[in-house]
């Protein structure tokens, strides 16, 4: 047995193993259905991370920023994930959240441009795909077998920056066909996210740098209730 402690000092034992949203669900259906990221030992996590010794634990609902963090960085991949489907041969740059939602940096396939005329069909994707559900499944992979991946999927901007980083720290996340290289964290599934906006679109130089490639940075904002 472990130790869980939550914010107001109550402590309780749970199985080891046992996840941030099974700890929920035993405190209250209501709950479980309201929280999106949770806190071990202060640092955010997915709510499905095991844990697997004593620890503290808060758990975020979207009026936390670690929820909406979560909520935003999980929209970005769900951009991603309908950009690819509507641009095939589409690039990936960096899709962080932001303070008020999120976006994507991408470097479309030549010839193609994205206009405010397109954002309603991005919307759209990205909605029919959040009913899916589709989970967000991590996982930690060698360096040499991402770049082999992402090679393979002729995504080069990934390439350099995996090149960056050190071996035996590197993960990806994949819902539906879409994986991305990302430390997360996420939801736990796209289901939460139930009305999206494509709001922006503008220029972007890769890594900040004048003198790299121009790509196209799409904006967008999603919350949990329409």
């Amino acid at each position: 047995m472990i130790k869980i402690t939550f914010p107001d000092g109550a402590v309780k034992e749970y199985n080891a193993g046992i996840t941030a949203q099974e700890i929920a669900e035993s405190i209250s259906p209501r709950l479980a259905k309201e929280v999106l990221a949770c806190s071990v030992n202060e640092e955010v996590r997915e709510l499905n991370y095991p844990i697997y010794e004593d620890a503290t634990l808060k758990l975020h609902k979207w009026e936390d920023d670690e929820a909406k963090h979560a909520f935003w960085h999980t929209s970005a991949h769900l951009l991603a994930e309908a950009l690819q489907e509507l641009y095939p041969g589409i690039q990936f740059g960096i899709g962080p959240a932001i303070e008020n939602g999120f976006y994507y940096d991408v470097l479309l396939p030549e010839g193609q441009v994205i206009k405010e005329g397109d954002f309603d069909t991005i919307s759209n994707k990205m909605t029919e795909l959040a009913r899916l559900g589709e989970p967000l499944v991590k996982k930690q992979i060698a360096k040499q077998d991402a770049l082999d991946f992402f090679k393979e999927h002729g995504q080069t901007l990934k390439l350099e920056l995996i090149n960056e980083l050190a071996d035996g720290t590197i993960s990806t996340y994949t819902q539906g066909p879409f994986t991305d290289l990302c430390r997360g964290p996420h939801l736990v599934s796209t289901e939460a996210i139930k009305a999206v906006k494509v709001t922006a679109v503008s220029a972007a130089f890769w890594r900040g740098d004048a003198k790299r490639e121009t790509l196209t940075r799409v904006y967008g904002i999603s919350f949990p209730k329409k």
